[in-house]
Parts: C-alpha cells; sequence; structure tokens
C-alpha cells in the first residue's frame, strides 16, 4: 500500500532543534516523557472501560513494555492503553506543542463525569524528546475505533503515515526508536532499568523490561551407550534390583547446565507510601522506605496529606547523621514528585536553607511544570508547599521534643540551623524561639528552655541574661558575671557563633528582656552615679590616655575581685562578635574600626589596682608612668574580657618595661625613673566618616556557622595565661 506524506503544520526545523537542544538538558529525559506519555494511555483506557461497558474491562492487562533489539539497535516501549487513530497521530505528533491529553481532561470536564482520571504528561512535545538519543522514530499503534497504523520520521521536514498490513496489536501504542552511535548505553537493560526507577517507580501501572537471565539447571550428563549391551526386557517380572552404590553412581551422573532464558521482570514493584493513609504505613515500612532513598538512620518522620486547594502527599525524614547539613551545592534532599513521576531533588524553593537537611518525598498534582518538565514555574504552589513543609516540620520537633533524650540528641546535632531559622523566618520565629535549649551558669550539664529559666528566676530578678562566647569554660570565669554569680542569677550560656545572629532577632521572650552582660547594664545599684562624679578626673585621664579606643570610662557596679573589663556598648559589637567578624576573609575593615572602639572600660574601684592608680593619679609626676600602666590594664581588660589583642609584641614590651622600672633598677637609676617616656602607642586616629553596614545576614556566608579563624586565640593563649600575674605585679608599682 502506498505511504501518503504530509508536512508539519509548523516550521518544524527551528522548533524541533529547540526540543532537541534547548528544552531537555538530560538525555535520558526522553525515558521519562515516552513511558509518562503510555501511563497517560493506559489510564484513559481505564477511563473509557468505566464508563463504556462494551469496552474489556481486564484492568491487569494495562502495562507497559520495554525491549530490545541490539542487533538493530532498537529501543522498543509498548503500552496496551487506548491506542491512537489516524487523526489522533496527525493532531498529537504532526502538530508540535499540541496536547491529546489536554483536550481529554477538557472533555472530562465540559461532560461533569464523577470519574477522576490521573494523566500524567501532554502527548506532543513530550515526544519530540524522543529525538535527543534516536534518529529514527517509527510508531505502530491501534485503536479500538480505529484501523492499526504505521508513523514514521526521522524529525526533519515531514513523517509518513500509513495502514498497517501486517496487524500486530490487539491495542495500544509500541514504539521503535533507533538510537544514536552515542547513546548505545540505552540499549543496555542495567541503565535503562536505573532511568526508569529514577523517574517512574512510583507510577500506578506496572512497567516490565524484557531481561535475559542465565538459569542453571540439572540434566542427565552424556553417557555414550554401550553397543554390547543386551537390551533389556521391559516385560520381564523380575524386579530390578539397585544397590546403594549404583545409586550413588546414578547420582554422580546428573550435571548443571547453564541456559538463558528471557522473562518480564517488573521494575516499579515498590508502592508510594506516601499515596497510603499514614494510619494505614506500619514503622518498618517507613524504616524501608527512607533506606531506598537515603543512608543511615533517621531521627523522626512525619506523615502527611492534604486535600482541597493544594492536594499534597508528603513523607518527611530528620535523617540521624547529615555532614552535608551546610553544603550549598545542595539545596536540600527531598525528591520532587509530580503525580508519582519524578521532576527533582534540587527543587531551591521547596523547603527553606534552615531545614535543608529534610529528607523525603513531596508528590503533588497541582504543579504546573515547563515545556520539558524539568523546571517548575514560579508561582504561589510551590510557596504554598513551602509553608506546609516549614509548619509539618516544626510539629515533628515538637513531637521529638517530648522525649527529652531523642530530642537532645536532635538539637545536638540541628541546634544551629533552628537557630538559623529564628534568624532568617520572621512568620515562625515565636514557635522556633520554644524549641530552643542552653546551658548555663546554674545548669552547666542538662540543657534548659527559656521557660525553665523564667521558671528558676528570682523574684527581683527582671530580665533574662545571657553571656556569648567560645566555651562554656571560658564563660563561666568571665568577669562579666561576678555580680551575677555573688546575687544567685542564672546566666544563659551562649557558645555557638550563630547565637550572635540569632539573638539579634530575639529581644524579648514572655515579656522579659534578654539582657546581653557583655554590654553595660544596670543591676539596679545607684552607687555607680556618686561614684563617677567622685572620680571624674581620673575617669578623664584615663580615658584621654586610651584615646579612641573605647567611647566610655565608668565605675562598675558588677565587679567583684576583677580590677577592670571591657563591655561592649549598645549597638558595638561583642567581643565574641568581634572575633567572628575579623575571622571573616571578606571583611569590611572600616566597619572593624568603627565597631571595635565602641567599647566601654568598667573600673572596680575597690579593687587594689584601681586604688593604687587613682592614689597615683593625685602625684603629677607619677602621670608619665601611669600612661604605661593605664595601657597594660586596658590590654589585660582585652584579653580578660574575650576581645582579641591586636598588638601581643607591644603589650609584651610594656609589662617588660614595668618589671624593669620596678624590679631590676639599681639605686643609681632611680633619678632616670622619671625622664623615662611613654611607649608609643598602637592606636591611630582614623577616618570615620563613611562608614557602610557590615554584614548582618548570616545565610550570605554559612562559614560563619561552623568555621572560625582561631590563630589570634592561639596566638594569646601564652598571655592570656598569665594575666593573674601580670595583675599582681601592677598591683604592687
Amino acid at each position: 500500500m502506498s505511504k501518503e506524506e504530509i508536512n508539519f503544520d509548523a516550521d518544524i526545523n527551528q522548533l524541533m532543534h529547540l526540543i532537541i537542544n534547548a528544552f531537555y538538558s538530560k538525555s535520558e529525559i526522553f525515558l521519562r516523557e515516552l513511558l509518562s506519555n503510555a501511563s497517560d494511555a493506559l489510564e484513559k483506557y481505564r477511563y473509557q472501560s468505566l464508563t463504556n461497558s462494551e469496552l474489556e474491562t481486564n484492568l491487569s492487562d494495562l502495562k507497559i513494555l520495554i525491549d530490545f533489539d541490539k542487533s538493530n539497535g532498537l529501543l522498543i516501549i509498548e503500552d496496551t492503553g487506548v491506542g491512537m487513530t489516524k487523526d489522533d497521530l496527525i493532531n498529537n505528533l504532526g502538530t508540535i506543542a499540541k496536547s491529546g491529553t489536554k483536550s481529554f481532561i477538557e472533555k472530562i470536564k465540559e461532560s461533569n463525569s464523577g470519574n477522576t482520571v490521573d494523566q500524567i504528561g501532554q502527548f506532543g512535545v513530550g515526544f519530540y524528546s524522543s529525538y535527543l538519543v534516536a534518529d529514527h522514530v517509527k510508531i505502530i499503534t491501534k485503536n479500538d475505533d480505529d484501523k492499526e497504523y504505521v508513523w514514521e520520521s526521522d524529525s526533519n521536514k515531514s513523517y509518513t503515515i500509513c495502514e498497517n498490513e501486517t496487524c500486530s496489536l490487539k491495542r495500544g501504542t509500541k514504539i521503535f526508536l533507533k538510537i544514536k552511535e552515542e547513546h548505545s548505553d540505552f540499549l543496555e537493560v542495567h541503565h535503562v532499568k536505573e532511568i526508569v526507577k529514577k523517574y517512574m517507580q512510583f507510577i500506578s501501572y506496572p512497567i516490565q523490561i524484557l531481561e535475559t537471565k542465565v538459569v542453571e539447571t540439572e540434566v542427565d550428563a552424556d553417557v555414550e551407550t554401550d553397543n554390547n549391551d543386551e537390551p533389556k526386557d521391559e516385560d520381564t517380572d523380575e524386579p530390578v534390583i539397585e544397590t546403594l552404590e549404583e545409586e550413588e553412581k546414578l547420582e554422580k551422573k546428573m550435571t548443571t547446565q547453564k541456559t538463558e532464558v528471557q522473562e518480564w521482570v517488573t521494575i516499579n514493584d515498590v508502592k508510594p507510601i506516601w499515596m497510603r493513609k499514614p494510619d494505614q504505613v506500619e514503622k518498618t515500612e517507613y524504616e524501608s522506605f527512607y533506606k531506598s532513598i537515603n543512608s543511615g538512620n533517621y531521627l523522626g518522620c512525619k506523615h502527611f496529606n492534604t486535600e482541597g486547594q493544594l492536594d499534597l502527599n508528603c513523607v518527611l525524614y530528620i535523617p540521624e547523621n547529615n555532614i552535608a547539613m551546610f553544603d550549598n551545592s545542595k539545596r536540600n534532599n527531598m525528591k520532587l514528585f509530580v503525580k508519582n513521576v519524578f521532576i527533582t531533588e534540587n527543587c531551591e524553593n521547596l523547603v527553606p536553607t534552615w531545614l535543608n537537611y529534610l529528607v523525603g518525598v513531596v508528590n503533588s498534582d497541582n504543579i504546573p511544570l515547563n515545556v520539558s518538565r524539568e523546571l517548575l514555574q514560579e508561582n504561589k504552589i510551590i510557596s504554598s508547599i513551602n509553608k506546609v513543609i516549614v509548619k509539618k516540620a516544626i510539629e515533628l520537633f515538637n513531637e521529638i521534643a517530648e522525649n527529652t533524650n531523642e530530642y537532645n540528641k536532635f538539637y545536638g546535632i540541628y541546634s544551629k540551623m533552628i537557630k538559623l531559622g529564628i534568624h532568617e523566618d520572621e512568620k515562625n520565629r515565636d514557635k522556633l524561639i520554644k524549641l530552643l535549649r542552653f546551658y548555663s551558669l546554674n545548669n552547666k550539664t542538662s540543657y534548659i528552655s527559656l521557660d525553665q529559666y523564667i521558671e528558676s528566676m528570682k523574684e527581683e530578678q527582671k530580665d533574662i541574661y545571657y553571656i556569648t562566647g567560645q566555651n562554656i569554660n571560658t564563660l563561666e570565669k568571665s568577669p562579666f558575671i561576678e555580680k551575677l554569680k555573688e546575687k544567685k542569677y542564672d546566666v544563659l550560656f551562649f557558645d555557638n557563633s550563630i547565637d550572635e545572629y540569632m539573638i539579634q532577632n530575639v529581644k524579648e521572650y514572655n515579656d522579659k528582656k534578654l539582657a546581653d552582660v557583655s554590654k553595660k547594664i544596670t543591676l539596679d545599684d545607684k552607687s555607680d552615679e556618686k561614684d563617677d562624679a567622685k572620680y571624674k578626673d581620673l575617669i578623664e585621664f584615663i580615658k584621654s590616655v586610651l584615646n579612641n579606643k573605647v567611647s566610655e570610662v565608668v565605675v562598675s557596679n558588677r565587679l567583684t575581685t576583677t580590677p577592670c573589663m571591657l563591655s561592649s556598648s549598645e549597638f558595638g559589637w561583642t567581643a565574641n562578635m568581634e572575633r567572628i567578624m575579623k575571622a571573616q576573609a571578606i571583611r569590611n575593615e572600616m566597619m572593624d574600626q568603627f565597631m571595635s572602639s565602641r567599647k566601654v572600660l568598667e573600673l572596680n574601684i575597690n579593687h587594689k589596682l584601681i586604688i593604687n592608680i587613682a592614689n597615683k593619679f593625685k602625684d603629677q609626676n607619677n602621670k608619665v608612668v601611669l600612661v604605661d600602666l593605664i595601657n597594660i590594664m586596658y590590654d589585660t581588660a582585652l584579653l580578660n574580657s574575650g576581645f582579641i589583642l591586636e598588638n601581643p609584641v607591644g603589650y609584651a614590651t610594656k609589662v617588660n618595661k614595668i618589671i624593669t622600672q620596678n624590679y631590676c633598677m639599681d639605686d643609681d637609676d632611680d633619678d632616670k625613673v622619671t625622664d623615662l617616656k611613654p611607649l608609643p602607642d598602637d592606636n591611630t586616629n582614623n577616618n570615620l566618616d563613611s562608614i557602610d553596614d557590615g554584614p548582618s545576614d548570616v545565610s550570605t556566608s554559612n562559614n560563619v556557622l561552623d568555621e572560625q579563624d582561631n590563630d589570634e586565640d592561639e596566638k594569646n593563649r601564652n598571655i592570656e595565661n598569665n594575666l593573674s600575674e601580670v595583675n599582681k605585679i601592677v598591683e604592687n608599682i
């Protein structure tokens, strides 16, 4: 029979070039497209069988078959679905970007039928992804209402349609792909199976692939017949008696023979547990499914389904170990499915950054896809899914928190991400704050929540006190909490870098203000105002010596054993924050100078050192010597308060000079002491007129969370260990 040639009704050369080279990022996508179309064809037939009693209703025959013809370089995909008529072939394959699925769904809506239909793709553009790997495509198709036809094209200007003279299909569609030489891996069974499992493992209909297997069977060994043996008389009445030795000889004559057999194997045998109700899934099933998508164990699981404006089926897991938690190259571990067809595992907006450690599956029927189905359209549905996942994740955290031991394990791993969520997620901040746990001055070995802290507060205590630093051992010895210890107030220990960013967004909790003790705070002691006036001249002198190193010098009401300390002004950097910012590889140095100058020197006027300085200040001849003494006191306070010592060499030189003058000089040198000039100060005035804002968003650099440069701390360690000795020397001057 002659073939009828029909031109495409679009500029196929340009459009086909776009489809093959621009729409799809991976060649393997073609398999997902063709299998999705096959699933749609099966679903159409199922729907028609439910609405038309004349059609056969043996739904167990609905399946997809994948076969190979390696000798001819063919990949064959067949479905037993509805098939296509000649008009369908022309309309759906001859017209680029026209979808038979779309028109089918529109007809269902017009008929107001109560039956549901689950259509995946759009048979049209998706079909032409075949030419990613094939240079020629042949289709044989049979619809119950029409004859069997053959459609062929090499993706150039035209295609051919003819009636199939030798009918081979009862119903359905069979696609023959002539695979390009560079894509010969699609003729390998294992490679195709991996792709099918990746994208189509959870669709409703079975996908079977023809596999060749080697089967071992026991057969009689080839033994030559002895011609001299006389044939046995089968009619003899005498029984044949075999000894045990003869039976063993007979057994030894059996041998194993290997033969190749072909059989259809179902690939998608794992069923999607997210499509079931949570109360219908056993714990062992959740464990088995988790191992199929991730390694190791999980700490918690949340399974939920939503219906209505947003149809969503989801299973969330919290991994027990997640070393990729701060890996920006992998946004998240959530696999996104649309109608049980895998789309992507790297959907940027599916979950927020602070939840990127979650592992699981999100399946929705509402998500619109672009023409290639690889990328999601920007719309409010993705945003809605994001909100639902965040809500359910917080519910899961609260469920885990009901078991203290389990929550401590979870919090030990993911506390930084909870704090990052408080920093970034304003809408859920109040819910996340309740999940915070801290060690404190009165609870050094067990976590407490903010609620527990408030319950244990003293009656006269108004604020929630906290201190930030590198570790608990250092924080509990800090001079900032000396008075608080005396009053038996509890102090929360914030010993992680992320705490500095988090606390910027948590100013109060349950009407209690959170007060940073490393900044200037008031403990309802008014005596400091009188003392400031009494020591006004000394304070002014100390401030002039330190120049712009400090913004204020005040008499402290919260020091008991330490001579002085450096706190931060209300809007200045704390010692911990200054350390974090200076560890940044790329930072604003002008901001460093500006923020570093906002320190407050607090003096303990009851300490022997400060009393000694005050007495020497009354003698004008001692003021030159006091310059070095005050600078040493300032540097010592820097270390003791957790700041970084900018010039350790200069500090050591000053200490050596003081020691030399007071312990190593002869009587004859006494008259030279007054001639000594103070060492030049390292501090210089800087123009701070053009200061821009420093970094405030922790998400711009996740390195701040876990990796800080401790070189400066290591450099200062030996000096810090000798602080008490230096103070003793200075006290005796």
